[in-house]
């Protein structure tokens, strides 16, 4: 019964659906596995060099079903600096909850222009992705991005549409997408 007192003075004007949400949210931080893909040699079991080796765990796809519901949730975690168990291989180091936070808002919204938001060019980086994590390192850089997120779902959320798709954002996979969509911005 204290428990339940406690998230009620911490968060009294959420329900008790909102309440299980933001925490199924804040699960993110124990998450072990970030989606990426890793160009490796071929071997006897595949002909293309492009492999996957992991797509992300429950705790992930867990919040991308919860699907818009989880959108302002996830904004608010973006500049959040408690590192996961997780880690980005052979770049950007461990995964914070907010990096977490972030790769689900992607896979809920696809087409989320990353580094227009950041401020920054990739083509002035020779590591493909690794631009966000160096940018992000500070932590300004975190709050601003996090306010040029907010800013740009607020002015663009009425102008997304759910796209029914297999199509994952995150990592290689010809599983179903666990959502069986994904929101983007109307063309």
């Amino acid at each position: 019964m204290k428990k339940f007192k406690y998230i009620l003075i911490i968060f009294p004007f959420l329900t008790f659906a909102q309440i299980d949400m933001k925490k199924q949210i804040d699960s993110l931080i124990f998450s072990t596995e970030v989606p990426y893909t890793e160009l490796l040699m071929p071997n006897e079991s595949s002909d293309s060099i492009l492999q996957t080796r992991g797509c992300g765990d429950r705790y992930l796809w867990n919040v991308i079903k919860l699907k818009e519901k989880a959108i302002p949730y996830l904004i608010e975690l973006i500049d959040n600096t408690k590192e996961t168990p997780a880690s980005f291989p052979y770049q950007g180091g461990q995964c914070t909850l907010g990096k977490m936070a972030f790769i689900a808002l992607e896979e809920i919204i696809h087409g989320i222009p990353t580094a227009e938001l950041l401020n920054v060019n990739p083509e002035d980086y020779d590591c493909g992705y690794c631009y966000y994590h160096i940018n992000l390192d500070k932590r300004k850089n975190r709050k601003k991005f996090k306010k040029a997120i907010k800013e740009w779902y607020e002015k663009n959320k009425i102008n997304l549409v759910w796209v029914e798709s297999n199509k994952f954002w995150t990592c290689e996979s010809s599983s179903k997408h666990p959502n069986g969509g994904h929101y983007e911005i109307k063309k």
